[in-house]
């Protein structure tokens, strides 16, 4: 039975180190176009931007199945952020090039301006709805009367991420032409400067709900190193195997990176950064799915990323699901599948497949209930998604 498939399916994941995610390719709008995904709420829903045949840029959805779907506009633009209620915020453009912030509707069916009005970015979005970007060259939060300045110094800034409590990180330029990351509390108080890795510069990509900020800053050698910014420090993440520049894009709250690194031949690999150390995603993916992950753009709590690479020679935006979450999901199908086909001679289903299963899901739900246990410790040592599986 496929109870009994999925139990035994449970030891095979436990002993094998790799692969251990699944990629899931969100595809674009188009014979012919490219993609990209930007940013995932905790569902695994993305939303990102394709590039069509004929060169224009359009925003997409994409639901838990994968596939994009463009999001109503009747101008070109992108997606930016997504919240866990399914609302969407970024940019479209008019004919003349000029941005304007807007929020999509959950279905995706409907638009609207943020009243930022022209030269105005939406950035991200958090679950209560706050929105953050740029309006006019200066970082602010859209609120329902219009944009409000987030107080940062510098000539030009923009907010590019919000916490569930409404903290910001952004990145802002002072009148010297210099960048520095910043982030702001939900209060409207001033706003802290990160600093930089010894280079000057950093830019400031993402910050979770313990405040923590991920992003990229220039070295003393002049290249560009991802950081994790934590409790007034900057860490340096480093590069892949030899590699001269990275930069971090996103950080779940338990600490996890993620974002792109060059490799030693300078090619552009999606990187996950966890327990002290640099992963190369495309290393924990199965070798002939004919992927190679560029860049890693977003991290959810579940463990999910999403980004772009090229799949086949194409660029297409991709999901990865860690192998864990796809077990369990099948598991508790196979059951549902089963109960609702019983076999001919009995009215229920049988004893020996519902063991079976409690085995499989039990042993699952142990692992799941581990990895939730440590993630309350997340402050002490970050964990990996598939740790209690195959570590």
């Amino acid at each position: 039975m496929r109870v009994f498939a999925a139990a035994m399916l449970l030891p095979v994941c436990l002993l094998t180190a790799t692969p251990i995610y699944t990629v899931v390719d969100l595809g674009s709008l188009g014979v012919g176009s490219i993609s990209a995904a930007t940013a995932l709420n905790s569902s695994g829903h993305a939303a990102g931007w394709s590039v069509t045949a004929t060169q224009s840029m359009q925003a997409f959805q994409s639901s838990g199945g994968g596939i994009a779907q463009a999001l109503a506009s009747s101008s070109p633009g992108r997606a930016q952020g997504i919240n866990d209620s399914g609302q969407i915020v970024g940019t479209r453009y008019d004919a003349d090039g000029n941005a304007e912030a807007v929020r999509w509707s959950a279905d995706g069916l409907a638009v609207s301006g943020l009243g930022g009005g022209v030269d105005s970015y939406a950035m991200a979005i958090n679950a209560n709805g706050n929105v953050v970007g740029a309006a006019n060259g200066r970082a602010v939060r859209f609120t329902d009367s219009g944009p409000v300045n987030i107080p940062v110094s510098g000539t030009w800034s923009t907010a590019n991420a919000v916490n569930a409590w409404g903290a910001v990180a952004g990145t802002t330029q002072s009148r010297y032409g210099q960048f520095q990351a910043f982030t702001a509390g939900p209060a409207g108080g001033a706003a802290t400067l990160i600093g930089s890795l010894g280079g000057g510069a950093s830019y400031g990509q993402a910050i979770n709900s313990n405040g923590l900020v991920a992003g990229g800053s220039t070295t003393v050698r002049g290249y560009l190193h991802a950081f994790l910014y934590a409790r007034g420090k900057l860490q340096d993440l480093g590069t892949l195997g030899g590699g001269s520049n990275s930069s971090a894009y996103g950080v779940d709250d338990e600490g996890r990176v993620v974002g792109y690194s060059q490799d030693a031949a300078g090619d552009s690999r999606a990187f996950l950064f966890e327990n002290g150390q640099m992963r190369d995603l495309n290393q924990l993916i199965a070798a002939d799915m004919g992927w190679r992950l560029s860049e890693a753009s977003a991290i959810n709590n579940n463990g999910q990323i999403v980004g772009f690479g090229m799949k086949n020679g194409v660029q297409h935006a991709f999901r990865l699901d860690p192998i864990a979450m796809a077990f369990a999901s099948s598991a508790r199908a196979a059951l549902v599948q089963d109960i609702a086909a019983p076999s001919p001679s009995l009215a229920i289903p049988e004893p020996s497949a519902l063991l079976l299963f409690t085995t499989a899901a039990g042993a699952a739900g142990i692992a799941m209930g581990s990895i939730h246990r440590r993630r309350r410790n997340q402050q002490k040592k970050p964990l990996a998604p598939y740790d209690d599986f195959c570590g």
